[in-house]
């Protein structure tokens, strides 16, 4: 069946479209980039769509469930680049610890201005609950994978915990937190030179990481002082509202 052009906007309006959702997930996306997380209305999402409010409470009853969906999605974007890391059956499992933490790192840095904006606007509610679930989710994802590597690494001898299931969740917890304290330190530019005691902090957080592993020290990639440089770039300058 042809469509005339008019035909196919009443069909988009109407939700008949298989990818309406997914607009609409965009649409909130780029307007919380865009204008942060006040801008996301339903009036304004649909309307950045071209759909109809009646298409947007079709798939999301409610702005908690947009929100909820907005995480699914980040977390499975962030899945597809890590996910494979922990498949890697070429490296030792101390060298796929690392590897997850150096993707993970340039999954983050690759993002780092949608999460500067992110940061940004974590004083609003909406924010703050979009990254604690994001957190959430990846942690619950990512802790039984994790586990697995550092069992095997105790398996072979190179890595020395008591329980690979607590000292895994701790791990991400205490990593999600490094990445926070050097965003809020960044924001709020403290000290003479915010870079370099952030790139201190980082650094020093994954020497810690090692030392609870058991791992040799040196073993994880430490990060770089350009890295650091790349988020501070994208961190809000004015107007910052940095959670405490």
């Amino acid at each position: 069946m042809v469509y005339t052009t008019a035909r196919r906007c009443v069909a988009r309006k109407r939700g008949n479209s298989a990818d309406s959702r997914a607009d609409l997930l965009n649409a909130a996306w780029q307007l919380m980039l865009e204008q942060g997380a006040s801008a996301l209305s339903v009036e304004a999402i649909v309307g950045r769509a071209g759909l109809s409010k009646g298409t947007f409470f079709h798939f999301f009853p409610t702005k908690q469930a947009l929100l909820d969906s907005l995480c699914d999605r980040i977390a499975d974007e962030a899945w597809r680049d890590v996910g494979p890391v922990f498949d890697r059956t070429d490296l030792s499992p101390l060298e796929r610890l690392d590897e997850y933490l150096r993707v993970s790192r340039a999954w983050r840095l690759e993002r780092s201005r949608a999460i500067g904006v992110l940061w940004r606007e974590l004083g609003q509610e909406d924010s703050a609950i979009l990254m604690n679930k994001v957190r959430a989710l990846t942690v619950d994802r990512l802790t039984p994978l994790l586990a697995d590597i550092i069992a095997e690494g105790k398996r072979l001898g190179q890595l020395h915990v008591d329980d690979e299931v607590v000292v895994a969740r701790l791990l991400l917890e205490w990593l999600h937190a490094s990445v926070e304290g050097t965003m809020r330190l960044l924001a709020e530019r403290a000290g003479a030179d915010p870079i370099d005691l952030a790139l201190r902090r980082a650094n020093a957080t994954l020497a810690t990481t090692e030392r609870v592993l058991g791992a040799p020290e040196g073993s994880l990639h430490r990060v770089s002082r350009s890295d650091v440089e790349l988020v501070a770039g994208n961190m809000p300058r004015d107007q910052l509202r940095v959670p405490r």
